[in-house]
C-alpha cells in the first residue's frame, strides 16, 4: 500500500490544500511556507489510528487552538483530511473530519469514511445515516454509538469486527508509519535502556534500537553506513555507560593503522542523523510512510548524492518517504517530478505544486539540474510565477 494523494483543510496554514504524493517526495519552499505543517498533518492522521488525537497534542505540547487554522473564521470548527492510497490494483480513499472544541481543548471525531474506489464500495462509515464497517465477508457490522470518539474509528476495530481486508491493510500501513520531523541531536545522544525495535520521534532511544539488532542486521546496517560515509566506520556499538542497564552508542573509526572510539557525545549532528535515517529506513515496515524534516541539517553536501540515492532505494510501491529540505544542492539529486514546491498565497494559505510539471520549469531541465533551477529562479520569482498563473 502507498499514499498517492493528500487533501487537508483547516490545519494550521493548510486550507483547501491538495497535492499528489509520490513514493519519494521532497518538499521545498521558504521558511514558514507550510513544509513542516504537511508532515505534522500526516503524523496527526497516523496518530489518530495509533492512539488518540489528545495524545498528538500532549506529545507536542500543543493545544487545539495551535493546530486549528487561524486564517479561517472561528465558525470553521472542523479539520478535514482526505487521503488516497493504492494497494496493488485497488484504490482506497480515507476521509475524516475532527470537531475542534477550542474552549475545552478537545478534538472529537465528527465523520469518517473509507471507500474502495475501484469497486465504488463504502467499507466504513461513521457520522452518516448509519455507522458501520464491512467485515471480511462483506456484511455490515454496526459501530458503537453514544459516546465521543477521540480517535479514528479504525483504532476501535478489534478482532471481533473482523474488518474487510482493505481496512486491515490501511490500518496496518498507518500503524507502522512514523514521523521524525522532531529529531534532535541532544536526544539521539541520550542514553537509553534495554532493547527497542522502534525509534522515538526525537531519536531518544537510538542506542536501544542498535542494541536490538541481530548480528546479520548489524552487518547490513554497517555496510549501508560505510556506503554512505566511507570505510573508516567499522562498527557502531551499544555500550553500557556508567549507570547499570543504561546504554549509549559509540563508533569505531579507522585512520591509517589507528582505531579510535567515538562516543555519541562527541559525534557530529550529521553522523547521528545519518545513523537514525539508516536505522529507520532499513528496519521499519515496508508498508508505511516515513517523514523527515530538513534532511540536510548537519550533513555535508558531499554525502547528498549517496543519501538521496539511498532514500530512493528504500521507497517504492509499498513505502512512502517524504522529506523537506532547504538545500538546492540536495535537490540536484532528486528526480524533478518528485519535487513539491510550497508557498503562501496572498491570504496566507499554503499552496503546493509539482513545479516541474510546468513547461517553463521543465524545459530548463535540458541544461540544468533541478536544484540549479530553483537556485537561479529564486523562491520569490517562482512564487510570483505560480500566483500569476492562479496555481493556488
Amino acid at each position: 500500500m502507498i499514499l498517492t494523494r493528500l487533501e487537508i483543510d483547516n490545519f494550521k496554514s493548510l486550507n483547501d490544500f491538495d497535492i499528489d504524493i509520490h513514493p519519494f517526495s521532497v518538499i521545498v519552499g521558504n521558511n514558514a511556507s507550510g513544509k513542516s505543517s504537511i508532515l505534522q498533518a500526516l503524523d496527526f492522521m497516523a496518530q489518530g489510528v495509533k492512539s488518540d488525537f489528545s495524545n498528538y497534542l500532549s506529545d507536542r505540547n500543543l493545544r487545539v487552538d495551535d493546530i486549528k487554522s487561524k486564517l479561517l473564521p472561528p465558525t470553521s470548527r472542523k479539520i478535514r483530511f482526505v487521503s488516497e492510497y493504492k494497494d496493488k490494483d485497488i484504490v482506497l480513499t480515507w476521509e475524516f473530519e475532527v470537531l475542534t472544541l477550542v474552549g475545552m481543548n478537545k478534538l472529537i471525531l465528527a465523520y469518517e469514511k473509507v471507500v474502495n474506489q475501484s469497486e465504488n464500495r463504502i467499507l466504513m462509515l461513521y457520522g452518516g445515516p448509519e455507522d458501520y464497517v464491512l467485515d471480511e465477508a462483506g456484511e455490515k457490522r454496526s459501530l458503537p454509538k453514544g459516546y465521543d470518539v477521540g480517535s479514528s474509528v479504525m483504532k476501535l476495530l478489534g478482532a471481533k469486527f473482523k474488518p474487510a481486508k482493505e481496512i486491515v491493510s490501511l490500518k496496518n500501513y498507518l500503524l507502522e508509519s512514523n514521523s521524525y520531523e522532531l529529531l534532535a541531536p541532544i536526544d539521539m545522544r541520550t542514553s537509553s535502556r534495554g532493547d527497542s525495535r522502534v525509534i522515538s520521534k526525537r531519536g531518544r532511544n537510538l542506542p536501544s534500537f542498535i542494541n536490538s539488532l541481530s548480528d546479520k542486521e548489524k552487518e547490513k546496517y554497517i555496510h549501508k553506513l560505510q556506503e554512505l560515509l566511507g570505510n573508516r566506520f567499522s562498527d557502531v556499538r551499544a555500550k553500557v555507560n556508567k549507570r547499570p542497564g543504561w546504554i549509549q552508542i559509540d563508533s569505531l573509526e579507522h585512520y591509517g593503522n589507528k582505531e579510535i572510539s567515538v562516543n555519541s557525545k562527541e559525534m557530529s549532528d550529521g553522523v547521528l542523523r545519518i545513523l537514525t535515517f539508516l536505522a529507520v529506513c532499513e528496519f521499519s515496515s515496508e508498508s508505511s510512510f516515513i517523514l523527515f524534516d530538513e534532511i540536510e541539517n548537519g550533513i555535508n553536501t558531499d554525502y547528498a548524492e549517496k543519501l538521496l540515492k539511498y532514500f530512493y532505494s528504500v521507497s517504492g510501491c509499498d513505502r512512502n518517504i517524504i522529506v523537506t529540505t532547504h538545500s538546492t544542492a540536495f535537490l540536484d539529486y532528486v528526480k524533478a517530478k518528485d519535487i513539491i514546491f510550497v508557498y503562501r498565497d496572498a491570504k496566507g494559505n499554503t499552496c503546493g505544486k509539482h513545479i516541474f510539471e510546468m513547461e517553463e520549469f521543465r524545459e530548463k531541465l535540458d541544461y540544468m539540474y533541478p536544484g540549479e533551477i530553483v537556485l537561479n529562479e529564486n523562491n520569490a520569482s517562482i512564487i510570483n510565477s505560480l500566483l500569476n498563473k492562479g496555481e493556488c
